[in-house]
């Protein structure tokens, strides 16, 4: 089979996040397993590569998100006139698919959430003052619109209309978590076949299954985005419980920060504002290489990942990987990774009282936490692996093609009439 993988994010220029990591992920899976795979990415110049396996990266010149989806048409067309690619697939996030579906409507489409606009927008949305929702609204008239911010409301704009127009022309929607299925459809509606659920691969690295087991004296890790949506404000109140508790716990925060709670205050400086900072206990690196994760995991001896809201995210894979025990927000791709007491631990999001007791708990049973870090490293290993997730994978790209077979002769039968 012949994939064009196309997404704004991807190594070696655009390597943001997860959704990189998912396609380069993919792109390895298929080009192992034999098929032809060529990747469709943003950069910061317009040039061909070769990433792992051999395959071919087109770099779209240009870093602006908004136009990635026009600029990106021109390369695929010339690749597809000499060689025609039997399916596509691409992420929700700005509907990047979306020139594609229109130049190109009979290559079959598979669309792969991973965080759709609304969603985000909701999860991270912090109040507005009356002087911004005043700027908001003048500049929206100036537009020619009339819009008001509600602060009780999602803030849905043009990439949120791009991803619903998308979600509702592709030939196969699929999620990697349960939980975000019912979200999307009852955000946009049901599409008449559903949405797929379909659990991203993952291969850890040999780094990762080498870390050793934890140690009792070491800290508690929070890894990621320092913001509201990964949990970083609830567990940094989790902590300051447990200060006054008198039982405070050593933490260290690898991630970039980003607006706290407070206005004007990045989550770092909030921290500051939280937490004895002068007692040594606390430890902020900021943004750190991915080659030097695997070291993190081996300094600690538990992982806290209390997201409010996380679709798949790659980092609870890792640390699970890394043979660490993960207490996570009991939501998303979590609560499928996760299975609670057995391999990891399981809080309700946005509960920092809940959270510091599930922190407490985890430290006083080190051998039970040793226990759920083998487990969970077993998990990973069966449950998320290329063999594991190759054939379903193959069967989303089968099902998107036969759903645009019938639609070509839908549009067929309908020229005759």
């Amino acid at each position: 089979m012949r994939v064009a993988l196309v997404t704004f994010e991807f190594p070696p220029d655009t390597p943001y996040g997860g959704i990189a990591t998912y396609m380069t992920e993919v792109a390895d899976m298929l080009a192992a397993a034999g098929h032809e795979v060529e990747v469709f990415c943003a950069g910061h110049a317009s040039r061909t590569e070769r990433h792992r396996a051999g395959v071919p990266v087109h770099i779209v010149a240009g870093l602006d998100k908004d136009r990635f989806a026009e600029e990106v048409r021109p390369v695929f067309a010339a690749r597809h006139a000499g060689r025609p690619f039997d399916i596509i697939e691409c992420a929700d996030i700005n509907g990047d698919g979306r020139v594609l579906r229109e130049a190109f409507p009979e290559v079959p489409l598979v669309i792969k959430m991973h965080g759709p606009t609304f969603l985000c927008v909701r999860v991270n949305h912090l109040p507005l003052t009356l002087g911004q929702k005043l700027r908001f609204t003048l500049g929206a008239l100036r537009r020619g619109r009339f819009a008001w911010l509600n602060p009780d409301q999602s803030i849905l704009h043009l990439r949120n209309r791009r991803e619903q127009a998308l979600y509702r022309t592709a030939d196969v929607v699929a999620s990697p978590s349960r939980d975000m299925i019912p979200i999307v459809e009852n955000e946009w509606g049901r599409r008449p076949e559903g949405i797929v659920c379909l659990p991203n691969p993952h291969s850890p690295s040999a780094a990762l299954l080498a870390v050793p087991p934890p140690r009792r004296d070491e800290p508690i890790l929070f890894l990621g985005r320092l913001e509201l949506l990964k949990g970083a404000a609830d567990l940094i109140e989790a902590l300051r419980l447990l200060e006054r508790s008198g039982h405070p716990v050593s933490a260290t925060f690898v991630g970039a920060p980003f607006p706290s709670p407070r206005r004007g205050l990045n989550m770092e400086q909030w921290a500051a504002r939280r937490l004895r900072l002068d007692s040594g206990r606390y430890r902020f690196t900021g943004p750190v290489p991915r080659a030097e994760i695997a070291g993190h995991f081996g300094r600690c001896q538990l992982v806290v990942l209390p997201s409010r809201w996380d679709n798949f995210p790659y980092t609870c894979l890792e640390a699970m990987a890394a043979g660490r025990a993960v207490i996570a927000g009991a939501n998303g791709g979590m609560r499928d990774m996760i299975a609670d007491g057995v391999s990891g631990l399981l809080v309700n999001p946005s509960d920092p009282k809940a959270l510091a007791a599930r922190i407490a708990e985890a430290l006083a049973r080190p051998e039970r936490l040793a226990a759920i870090g083998d487990a969970a490293r077993q998990r990973v290993i069966t449950v998320y692996s290329a063999a594991a997730i190759l054939p379903r994978h193959l069967g989303v790209y089968e099902q998107a093609r036969a759903a645009a077979h019938r639609r070509r002769s839908v549009a067929a039968a309908g020229r005759l009439a």
